[in-house]
């Protein structure tokens, strides 16, 4: 046991080899771990000693601070699903958060958590209340995420944050939104123009989040296989998706497929693909 301020260091001495599971308390209301592990991080001690266990922990202005308003999230067929609502009184959301835990915190996602940047501009830019819709493609199987949670965490251009809810991965009941029409094709040698028109039984589709398939080192180093590209970080409300530019960084021809997913308000998702881009 130990007290820990802020940038301080705790050293435990003579302990056997072992897993170890530290738990966190007594945090003020405002300050979040945002390290994995959560309030109960675990760690491997060998023989010998020598481990080293950090924990971040990021505190808000109470007043300031993104706070969520709705959250929902699925998984299917490897994809990681998640709708948001959040209200933020300073108008500066900045990024998200996401990750698939054991619902106390721990990754289990190889890599461990994502961040994505880019809330502060685009259509989320200056609001008071914004909606994002948005996956991750995992590798992870169904059996892989059985019993775990999606997590999600939102801060602002200041380090505000929400607190991280985790949400169980689970049959929600209702329908997915599908497509009457998708249609992802070359404008010329200008752009990519993708035709969409969305359907949900349910009546609670939301957005889309949209995805595409480049050639190898056109956005990242090559690595032997096609870059994966996002068109907006936040995805887009309804089904109404603009036009992709090429130009001098994704040229014509450079584009092998536009990759949609539709979200509802339970999270329920819906993943296609169109690689016939000239028709």
């Amino acid at each position: 046991m130990g007290i820990a301020r802020a940038n301080d260091t705790l050293r435990f001495d003579n302990l056997p080899p072992g897993e170890y599971e530290f738990g966190l308390s007594v945090l003020s209301a405002n300050c979040v771990v945002t390290s994995d592990g959560g309030a109960h991080p675990r760690i491997t001690v060998p023989g010998g000693g020598g481990a080293v266990l950090d924990v971040r922990v990021a505190c808000s202005d109470p007043a300031r601070r993104p706070q969520f308003l709705h959250a929902a999230a699925s998984f299917r067929e490897g994809v990681s699903a998640f709708v948001f609502r959040v209200a933020d009184p300073d108008l500066d959301v900045e990024r998200y958060v996401w990750d698939l835990t054991d619902c106390r915190g721990t990754s289990v996602v190889p890599g461990g958590a994502r961040t994505r940047r880019g809330l502060s501009a685009g259509r989320t830019r200056g609001l008071d209340t914004l909606t994002v819709v948005a996956v991750f493609e995992t590798s992870l199987s169904a059996a892989d995420v059985a019993g775990r949670c999606t997590a999600l965490r939102v801060a602002d251009q200041l380090g505000n944050t929400t607190p991280v809810v985790e949400l169980p991965i689970r049959s929600v009941p209702g329908v997915a939104p599908s497509a009457s029409v998708f249609n992802a094709s070359t404008i010329g040698s200008t752009a990519i123009r993708t035709d969409l028109m969305a359907v949900d039984g349910d009546g609670d589709f939301v957005g889309t989040f949209v995805a595409v398939r480049v050639r190898d080192g056109v956005l990242f180093p090559p690595d032997g296989n096609p870059d994966i590209g996002i068109y907006n970080v936040a995805g887009y409300l309804g089904d109404a998706i603009p036009d992709l530019p090429l130009g001098s960084r994704i040229q014509y021809g450079d584009v092998y497929a536009v990759i949609i997913y539709l979200i509802d308000a339970a999270g329920h998702v819906t993943r296609l693909e169109d690689a016939d881009l000239f028709r």
